[in-house]
């Protein structure tokens, strides 16, 4: 399953990669349209927006592959060991609970309803729904990933000499 999901990881950075640039680039001619032109861009301003909306789903995906995602360490940071695979082991399965609950479930829901009612943007006339797909399509990409951590922590490279949950180094007892 690792070789797929960091084929996914690479086509996921690249296309969060072309997400800013396009983004900027609206935002840049927004900027120039507004101050110098005089009229300012209805196109630009909602591309910039849905791209915003697709970013920040799919880049809360990315960190979390890279286990760079915020956590609020309620514990303080446990020696490695069985009480900090516990909580780990917690952790990660909250993160797979709520991804496929709320943005799974509930987002694709929310998709299909927009598809089945026919919305469409203002200015750009696409479906609202393809804007809604961020959604549960990040969601599966946070279990794809919650699923893989999972397995390491519990797999037989569990005991090895680094933390599969956080590829920090395990602290040997004498």
């Amino acid at each position: 399953m690792r070789p797929a999901l960091n084929a996914i990881e690479w086509f996921l950075m690249r296309v969060l990669i072309l997400v800013v640039g396009v983004q900027l680039l609206c935002v840049i001619w927004q900027f120039i349209s507004r101050y110098f032109l005089g009229t300012p861009s209805t196109v630009t301003e909602e591309i910039a927006q849905l791209l915003l909306m697709w970013l920040g789903f799919l880049g809360a995906a990315h960190v979390l592959a890279r286990r760079q995602h915020l956590a609020i360490n309620l514990l303080g940071d446990l020696p490695p060991g069985p009480k900090r695979r516990v909580v780990s082991l917690i952790g990660i399965a909250s993160i797979a609970l709520f991804a496929g609950a709320v943005l799974v479930y509930g987002g694709g829901w929310l998709a299909l309803d927009t598809f089945r009612q026919g919305q469409v943007t203002p200015t750009l006339r696409i479906p609202q729904g393809v804007v809604y797909l961020a959604i549960p399509i990040s969601g599966l990409l946070m279990l794809a990933y919650c699923i893989d951590m999972l397995s390491g922590a519990l797999g037989p490279d569990a005991l090895g000499p680094t933390d599969p949950i956080d590829g920090s180094a395990r602290i040997e007892e004498v």
